[in-house]
């Protein structure tokens, strides 16, 4: 696959989804386990599998989706005394911003 962009449905379609994904598996882990962050762990594995798909789609937007959950995802490391995960996925958020200038440079070669 060549990289492309998302358009605009699908983008509302993601979100949907990824919304959907936190209510309900938020719902689920503070109704069913002792999850110190329930929504917030329901929010970063939702919008992951959204992210990961897109990855498999090879859509320029996914590195901007892992930005942001990379850096959500330290902020709660980093408030739980995780530091060394919390650097970790400072680490992956470093990644994220490299893969997307490849990504766009890869894309503007192409169109």
């Amino acid at each position: 696959l060549q990289v492309t962009t998302t358009n605009f449905p699908t983008m509302g379609v993601l979100l949907a989804a990824g919304i959907t994904g936190v209510l309900f598996l938020g719902y689920t882990l503070a109704t069913y386990t002792s999850a110190a962050l329930p929504y917030k762990d329901a929010f970063h594995t939702s919008f992951a599998l959204i992210a990961e798909w897109m990855v498999a789609q090879k859509k320029i937007e996914n590195w901007l989706v892992w930005i942001v959950l990379d850096l959500f995802y330290a902020g709660i490391c980093f408030y739980k005394k995780l530091y060394l995960y919390g650097a970790e996925h400072l680490m992956y958020m470093g990644l994220g911003i490299y893969g997307f200038k490849a990504w766009r440079k890869s894309y503007a070669a192409r169109v």
